[in-house]
């Protein structure tokens, strides 16, 4: 279980590693600013929330 929480961990560590390289790079308009910056927060509270779940049972 841990092993599969971690793999999830990072496949959303990762997108979120490809938003911020869209931001530097690309320079999105604000409507594609706007939808990225919700993707990466929810990416985030789904980190967190694997986290919190491979915490626990470890």
């Amino acid at each position: 279980m841990a092993e599969k929480l971690l793999e999830l961990i990072e496949k959303y560590e990762d997108e979120i590693r490809e938003i911020n390289r869209f931001f530097e790079e690309d320079h999105p308009s604000e409507h594609e600013s706007i939808r990225l910056a919700a993707r990466f927060n929810k990416n985030q509270e789904i980190i967190d929330d694997l986290n919190m779940l491979l915490n626990s049972n470890i």
